[in-house]
């Protein structure tokens, strides 16, 4: 099955643990200064931001599910995740985006985007959705790169959401980032995949927030910091959702705090704005 979305809108990006970060802008700026791939996405960016008036272009009232891989990169330590921990992570992630269960929220919204765990490997056999790669890329401080991680676990990315589980994930540096997504690459890239820690899915972990948070982003959502308060256009500043303002904040606050960082708010008055 061959996919494309564009920019999705999921309210705000769930909040990960206080004590971990995401790589994701870290990847980005990378991205972004290849003048190829920065073209490439640009395109993109732009025809989002021009269409959304555009009934052709939006998507239909029913349902998409997108099929996922988990791939558990291990060197047989504890980063060898059960099963059970995978599947468990997996129906959390389905919660989130469905605002059901543990992720209920009065305030919060069923996008119509579900998840579907894979059914037949690159051979065509059955199996549970799940890979094992035994390999020392499993550890990202000893040199490892995401292009190694992602020549060595990886389904069609033109079929399949490729998830890739990890000892130790690093953006700029390796101290508390839990994660990771990469999605601006072609389309028919192994490159493009969502990348977590294992202790985000363990069963020390109460919930998935971190896989809920960077398929956010691999779906097309930024932070809503990324570019500061500015918001003369929602559809471009901000998380480039206009359901969600400028956000000046990287460090997390509890939800039931009343903080606003930016006074743009209602700044775009235009018709790009449809609240």
């Amino acid at each position: 099955m061959h996919y494309y979305l564009l920019i999705i809108s999921f309210l705000s990006l769930v909040d990960i643990s206080a004590q971990e970060s995401c790589a994701f802008d870290w990847y980005n700026e990378m991205i972004i200064s290849d003048s190829q791939l920065s073209g490439s996405r640009g395109s993109l960016e732009n025809l989002y931001a021009t269409s959304s008036d555009d009934n052709n272009l939006k998507s239909s009232e029913g349902d998409i599910s997108l099929p996922v891989v988990f791939h558990i990169i291990h060197n047989n330590g504890t980063e060898n995740i059960s099963d059970s921990d995978i599947f468990r992570s997996f129906d959390f992630m389905n919660e989130a985006f469905s605002n059901i269960g543990s992720y209920y929220s009065d305030t919060g919204y069923n996008t119509k985007i579900s998840f579907c765990m894979a059914q037949r490997d690159t051979l065509g056999e059955f199996f549970n959705g799940i890979v094992r790669h035994e390999s020392s890329f499993t550890d990202m401080s000893n040199g490892v790169s995401h292009d190694m991680i992602s020549s060595l676990a990886y389904y069609n990315p033109l079929e399949y959401i490729n998830i890739r589980i990890m000892k130790e994930v690093c953006g700029q540096n390796c101290e508390e980032v839990a994660g990771y997504a990469v999605n601006a690459f072609p389309a028919y890239s192994y490159k493009n995949c969502i990348v977590i820690e294992y202790e985000a899915l363990s069963s020390g972990s109460w919930d998935a927030s971190s896989l809920v948070h960077e398929m956010g982003h691999f779906l097309g959502l930024l932070h809503p910091f990324y570019d500061g308060c500015k918001n003369d256009n929602c559809l471009v500043d901000g998380d480039g959702v206009c359901d969600t303002p400028p956000d000046s904040r990287s460090t997390i606050t509890h939800c039931q705090v009343l903080v606003n960082s930016c006074s743009t708010d209602e700044d775009d008055l235009t018709n790009n704005n449809p609240f």
